[in-house]
């Protein structure tokens, strides 16, 4: 499935994807209206912004038999395995503790009006990839002292974010690299 395939089908409610499919390009269902997907498991290549404007969807499964993806603990969102990076979510995905890593555009433009989007970033995870939340409907954000690395553009576009939450102490704050500056905005010299 190339990149961009179904963007703005929005007549699409529901995606089959045969056990033949091996990759999903960039941006292959954004605003459809597809409302659940399962990823076979044979695909072994998932590019970004998946479901970017997608607000009817309520359900991500990535088969249990893939080698290279999964979707534990029934998170609502599609993890490479490996590594443990988040690399596909929406609103209603619950991120697992066991997640180290946010990937790049890993929410990026989901925005639902209905919907108040808040994430909860278990601790555990390290680093938010660069553009992670560009665009998304995201109002309310705990982000956990473990956290070390925050990338650029991460919260790019979010105009309804109003509550950002951190679970540490100042000085761990201030240890936060930020990507799209020499120094984290809150902290100074």
């Amino acid at each position: 499935i190339g990149n961009y395939q179904f963007y703005g089908f929005d007549h699409i409610t529901n995606i089959t994807i045969s056990e033949s499919v091996k990759e999903i390009g960039d941006y292959a269902f954004c605003s459809t209206f597809i409302s659940s997907i399962r990823i076979p498991k044979s695909v072994m290549n998932i590019g970004h912004s998946l479901f970017k404007n997608c607000v009817a969807l309520t359900s991500i499964i990535v088969d249990e038999d893939n080698p290279i993806y999964d979707s534990r603990d029934n998170c609502n969102a599609i993890i490479e395995t490996s590594t443990n990076t988040l690399i596909v979510g929406y609103g209603a995905t619950v991120i697992p503790s066991s997640v180290e890593i946010i990937g790049d555009y890993a929410f990026e433009g989901y925005y639902n009006y209905d919907i108040s989007c808040s994430i909860i970033i278990p601790e555990g995870v390290r680093i938010i990839g660069n553009c992670a939340f560009i665009g998304s409907g995201l109002e309310v954000i705990t982000i956990p002292s473990s956290v070390k690395s925050i990338g650029g553009g991460a919260f790019t576009g979010c105009g309804r974010l109003g509550t950002v939450y951190y679970n540490g102490t100042i000085e761990d704050w201030c240890s936060v690299e930020f990507s799209d500056s020499s120094s984290n905005p809150m902290c100074y010299g």
